[in-house]
């Protein structure tokens, strides 16, 4: 009998302890329970007997027990649904300071035509028992005026062929499009706002139009008062991450109730952008922002999105999933159709063509890359083996992983660093809430 390899023990305050290990239970446990972890041959029979139920003490050594769970893992991850989403334009009326696509943009104007629209919806039907059936539209900025025929084209055919949407947007014409999303079951809208009006209107400038708060906040308005729900997306930076408490005010006194997700910009951005925050920077001081003005309805994408079952498992007290795939860009099914017809496995590569998993149309073809992004678990990275946070973390992102060492199969840890930080920040917000 041993402790298993995958059991991650955490302090919080006042000698309480957190206990993760991917399926079992989180536990919260006091000074006298990890003393008898660290001391098996002395402890209390109650715990042992306790921490045996709960998946901490195993018969296996490390070896065998990583062997089995990779093994098990493998085997019913063919289970997984994917899910296909499109950037119908590379075309945006925006000129954000941090912008990543403006080397896509300079090549023109592109956007999707009726034909691969068809040939979108033959091969997502054909696959429709691999995929979730709620298929994503994201750009280049699909809500503008010039793509409503085309959209309408798109949205209008996936309804009648069972599937409904959610759809990525800068927001500024959201609120002339609410009525055609509504009627086409767009369940989700996903617009960002980079902070107060002063502080937004200096990031997300308006290719003509300058300022764009407020037709912003009214289109968010609009959608939510016809039931179509809101994700807002704050991209984070030295420039405004200041600003995230008094943007929160001002969504308050609007009447705003949306989730609210913090997104650090990252080296997508280019060399020549000027105020990205590291990772070490970005999470101490948005955890210290957090934490001072006890912001409880605030999410770090990094962690919220990516770490959702682990979540999830601590706040219901179920069991935490292993995890072989770190995101849908190394999960099967999972693709991103463009307006060339090219498919690409996430957005961080859209439009990239050394990073092009196949084509749609004319004809519908994967090619190596797809294998390569899809085959990418964390039992093939051989520096994760003996991690014990590997199947939570899951290698991290592949993307980064290759921009940093040039190849998928490396591991990407630098958020994982601070991921046991956040869960204790996590759990004292929400202790907040109960009290």
């Amino acid at each position: 009998m041993r402790i298993s390899h995958f059991l991650n023990v955490s302090k919080l305050a006042n000698n309480e302890y957190f206990l993760l290990r991917p399926s079992s239970r989180p536990l919260i446990v006091d000074k006298d329970v990890v003393e008898a972890i660290r001391n098996l041959n002395s402890a209390p029979q109650n715990i042992i007997e306790t921490l045996w139920k709960e998946g901490v003490l195993i018969n296996l050594n490390p070896e065998e027990e990583i062997a089995l769970f990779y093994n098990f893992l493998e085997e019913g991850n063919t289970q997984t649904k994917g899910r296909y989403s499109i950037a119908i334009t590379y075309d945006c009326n925006f000129v954000c300071t941090y912008c990543y696509e403006r080397r896509i943009r300079s090549e023109g104007t592109v956007k999707v035509n009726k034909e691969m629209i068809d040939r979108f919806y033959e091969i997502s039907v054909r696959e429709k028992e691999k995929i979730i059936e709620r298929i994503g539209i994201t750009g280049g900025e699909p809500l503008m005026c010039g793509n409503a025929e085309i959209l309408e084209y798109f949205l209008r055919e996936g309804k009648r062929k069972g599937f409904s949407f959610d759809i990525i947007t800068n927001g500024y014409e959201l609120i002339e499009f609410v009525d055609m999303l509504k009627k086409n079951n767009v369940k989700i809208v996903k617009v960002t706002l980079d902070g107060p009006k002063e502080v937004h209107d200096k990031r997300r400038i308006h290719r003509k139009d300058g300022g764009t708060y407020d037709k912003i906040l009214d289109g968010i308005k609009e959608a939510q008062a016809n039931g179509i729900k809101v994700t807002i997306f704050v991209n984070v930076d030295d420039q405004n991450i200041n600003y995230i408490p008094q943007l929160l005010d001002e969504l308050n006194k609007n009447e705003i109730n949306a989730k609210i997700l913090l997104k650090r910009v990252n080296e997508r951005s280019g060399s020549k952008y000027p105020h990205t925050l590291n990772p070490k920077e970005y999470f101490e001081r948005v955890f210290k922002i957090i934490k001072e003005y006890r912001l409880k309805d605030v999410s770090i994408y990094e962690f919220d999105v990516f770490y959702t079952n682990l979540l999830n498992a601590l706040s219901s007290g179920t069991q935490i999933p292993p995890r072989l795939r770190y995101c849908g860009g190394v999960t099967p099914n999972v693709l991103i159709f463009d307006p060339k017809g090219d498919i690409y496995p996430c957005d961080y590569v859209l439009g990239d063509k050394r990073f092009s998993v196949g084509t749609y149309y004319p004809e519908f073809k994967l090619n190596v890359n797809y294998y390569l992004w899809k085959n990418r678990t964390v039992s093939k990275i051989k520096e994760c083996f003996n991690c014990k946070l590997s199947l939570l973390c899951s290698g991290g992102c592949p993307m980064e992983a290759y921009k940093t060492y040039g190849t998928l199969y490396k591991p990407y840890c630098e958020e994982t660093k601070y991921l046991f930080e956040y869960i204790k920040l996590w759990l004292s917000l929400r202790r907040d809430k109960n009290d």
